[in-house]
């Protein structure tokens, strides 16, 4: 009986002291180093709440002021990574509307260095709207929202942010089904729990698949997470159209492959001239950022492992957005 009891506690206590073992390991090493799992319980503890926004889990809690990932993180009265905005638009203020994922969000850079506040700034330092106008950028971007996210808190905050323009960003992942987790209190608090639960998703999600295999097994017609991509942006789409918004969509590369042959490429060009039919033109800086970044992806990442764009990435991102608004009729205010 004595021995039967001893065996129990023993296989009780192994994963209670693996668990506490890794936490102890994890939170130590994120002491010396930024690791992004630690970085992300972080943000997730101190910036995340509960979504107003109807099948939504998780929003920025508005009014933050927090240090995550090397770099001060302030949001205002909407949860938004940018300036407190005026209830009504000045006359001369053209509001630029960013949503996507913690990409936009600008995770790990400066806000003033992410491809959001850049693009409106070369655009205020440029002739656009013939110098009066006030180009304002509004970052929206929230860490772990896919494409359905984006769309549906975009339309719900639309009537407060009042937009001219929203650019959305696309990655690959965003077509992935909603997120759930987020939530989870184990989650949000254990650094180790929730790397173990990131790994094992990851490996659920690749399924003994390369990447660019099981993207483009997402990316098949019949697939249900991309249909429902499709359809969020087709939403998108009527609401800027009745509201009088512009909208454009860029593209984010998988930043480890920038390669000629990237396999990536064909399904880059898949989405693009989906969302083109939709009614979304896809800007895709991959050809720019293998130039700059072919030879040395690494500066390309905020951090080592941490596939996330670098200031320099983010700036090359802005740029040929400016490049495509500037060149399109229609996008920007008229001279």
């Amino acid at each position: 009986m004595r021995s039967g009891y001893k065996r129990a506690l023993r296989i009780i206590s192994i994963p209670i002291y693996v668990f506490v073992i890794g936490e102890l390991t994890l939170r130590v090493l994120s002491s010396f180093v930024l690791f992004f799992d630690m970085e992300m319980i972080d943000y997730a503890t101190k910036v995340l709440s509960d979504s107003p926004v109807p099948n939504v889990t998780h929003q920025q809690t508005p009014d933050t002021n927090v240090h995550i990932m090397g770099v001060d993180l302030v949001l205002n009265s909407l949860g938004h990574r940018s300036v407190e905005l005026s209830p009504t638009k000045p006359a001369n203020e053209y509001r630029v509307q960013f949503i996507g994922s913690s990409i936009t969000l600008g995770w790990g850079v400066n806000v003033e260095d992410g491809f959001a506040e850049v693009t409106t700034s070369l655009l205020n330092a440029g002739t656009a709207g013939g110098g009066a106008t006030n180009f304002v950028a509004i970052n929206a971007g929230t860490a772990d929202y896919n494409t359905a996210y984006n769309v549906r808190s975009f339309i719900f905050h639309a009537p407060k942010t009042d937009p001219d323009l929203v650019v959305i960003q696309y990655h690959l992942n965003d077509a992935r089904p909603d997120p759930v987790g987020g939530a989870n209190p184990i989650l949000r608090y254990s650094v180790f729990a929730a790397f173990v639960f990131q790994k094992v998703a990851s490996l659920q999600f690749l399924a003994g698949r390369t990447l660019s295999e099981t993207y483009s097994d997402v990316y098949q017609d019949n697939q249900p997470s991309w249909l429902e991509t499709q359809s969020e942006l087709q939403d998108l789409v009527q609401f800027v159209k009745s509201n009088n918004i512009k909208v454009v969509g860029i593209l984010i590369p998988e930043l480890h492959d920038l390669s000629p042959n990237s396999p990536f490429i064909p399904i880059y060009d898949a989405v693009e001239n989906r969302l083109e039919e939709i009614g979304i033109p896809l800007i895709n800086p991959f050809p720019e950022l293998a130039d700059a970044f072919g030879s040395n992806i690494s500066a390309a990442m905020v951090a080592t492992g941490d596939p996330h764009p670098s200031v320099l990435a983010h700036n090359v991102i802005a740029q040929k957005l400016v490049r495509f608004l500037s060149a399109k009729p229609g996008y920007l205010p008229e001279n």
